[in-house]
C-alpha cells in the first residue's frame, strides 16, 4: 500500500515548536478577547431615595416641602465632597440626618474676623445662596477658630452650613465635620 494513512514523522524539535507556538498564539487571542470584550454596565454604589425638606434651615434655596433625591453611601469609597455639594449630616442624637451645604474644603484658608463677626474661605466672605452674608457669635467664632490651624481647614474637615444664615445647627454649633459622617448627597429633583 502507498502512504495513504500514513503521515510521515515530524522531527521532535519542530514538534515542540509547533507545540510553543500554539500555545502563545491561545494566550495572544484570550488577551486580545479580553481587552476588546465590552465592559459590563456598572450599577451606581448607593440609593436614591426621595426626601422632602422639614424646616427652614435651607432656605432660601430649598424652601420647606421642597423634593429632592438622596443619594445614599454617594460619599463612600473613591467620590469626595465638592464646594456647594448639599450633604446629608449624621449628627448624632437626630432621627433624621441634617441637609447642609458644604462650603469649606480640607486644606482650604479660612480666617476669622471677629470684629466684623465673619469668616472668609479663600478670601471670600462666606455668604448664603442670595448673598446674605453670614454673621456670628463670639461662642461660635471660637468654635470654628478651633478647628483652624495655620490659617487652613484641617486634611480631613469640612465646613458645612445651612443656607439660612441666622437659623440653622451647623459647623458653627459643631464645628469641622468629617466626610465619613455624610449619609449622602441631595440633588435636585427632575
Amino acid at each position: 500500500m502507498g502512504a495513504i494513512g500514513k503521515m510521515p514523522a515530524i522531527p521532535r524539535k519542530y514538534l515542540v515548536t509547533l507545540l510553543a507556538a500554539g500555545g502563545i498564539l491561545g494566550i495572544v487571542a484570550t488577551w486580545y478577547h479580553r481587552q476588546h470584550e465590552p465592559a459590563a454596565p456598572t450599577q451606581p454604589a448607593y440609593e436614591t431615595l426621595e426626601k422632602e425638606i422639614e424646616g427652614d434651615s435651607m432656605e432660601p434655596l430649598l424652601p420647606n416641602g421642597s423634593k429632592i433625591l438622596l443619594l445614599v453611601g454617594f460619599y463612600r469609597g473613591k467620590n469626595l465632597p465638592e464646594r456647594g455639594d448639599i450633604v446629608a449630616y449624621d449628627y448624632g442624637g437626630n432621627r433624621h440626618p441634617l441637609i447642609k451645604m458644604v462650603r469649606g474644603l480640607p486644606g482650604d484658608a479660612a480666617e476669622i474676623d471677629p470684629i466684623r463677626k465673619t469668616l472668609r474661605i479663600n478670601g471670600e466672605y462666606l455668604a448664603n445662596s442670595a448673598g446674605t452674608p453670614y454673621s456670628f457669635t463670639d461662642g461660635e467664632l471660637r468654635l470654628l477658630g478651633l478647628y483652624v490651624k495655620g490659617g487652613r481647614l484641617p486634611d480631613e474637615g469640612y465646613f458645612i452650613f445651612g443656607d439660612n444664615v441666622r437659623n440653622s445647627v451647623d459647623s458653627r454649633k459643631f464645628g469641622a465635620v468629617s466626610k465619613n459622617d455624610f449619609y449622602g448627597k441631595f440633588i435636585p429633583k427632575p
